[in-house]
């Protein structure tokens, strides 16, 4: 009888090489941001503008959200007016802003549109924000703009 082990031991070691080589040649695959961590990157560009302002009393609507760190959201508005539209907070196209501890905002690159803003910890868990006769105020937003919206507060 004759015994194989022998030859197949470079056989074996071969192949070990081979599969050493081809996965070492993998190309690396790199992570992409999420949704939310893309239209959140505080990039101003031509086609994108910025809109700042205030929350009313955020210190209280912060203990309203449990205590957790407020954002303000972007949400496309749909209407002719500001009374008679609806809105739609999208997570794949929303841009968000922390709230500072001075509770104003900076919301950056933002895309031309009409748009309401809502504050809370959590898009889900937003509430809209108003004026100070507490009517729902609708931006129109410009391409390339800066604009200031104010002190707004959460609608009660």
């Amino acid at each position: 009888m004759k015994n194989t082990d022998t030859h197949r031991l470079p056989l074996t070691i071969i192949i070990t090489a081979i599969l050493l080589v081809i996965t070492a040649c993998q190309p690396q695959v790199e992570t992409t941001p999420t949704a939310a961590e893309t239209v959140t990157a505080e990039v101003q560009t031509p086609d994108s503008a910025g809109l700042s302002g205030t929350v009313a009393d955020c210190a209280d609507v912060s203990e309203l959200a449990g205590g957790l760190a407020l954002n303000v959201y972007t949400a496309a508005y749909y209407g002719e007016n500001s009374e008679d539209g609806f809105y739609m907070l999208d997570l794949a196209t929303t841009v968000q802003a922390a709230v500072g501890e001075d509770c104003s905002f900076h919301l950056i690159g933002v895309t031309g549109g009409t748009y309401i803003l809502l504050v809370g910890a959590t898009p889900e868990s937003a509430w809209l924000l108003v004026d100070d006769a507490g009517s729902q105020v609708v931006f129109d937003i410009q391409s390339g703009t800066a604009q200031e919206a104010g002190t707004l507060y959460v609608q009660p």
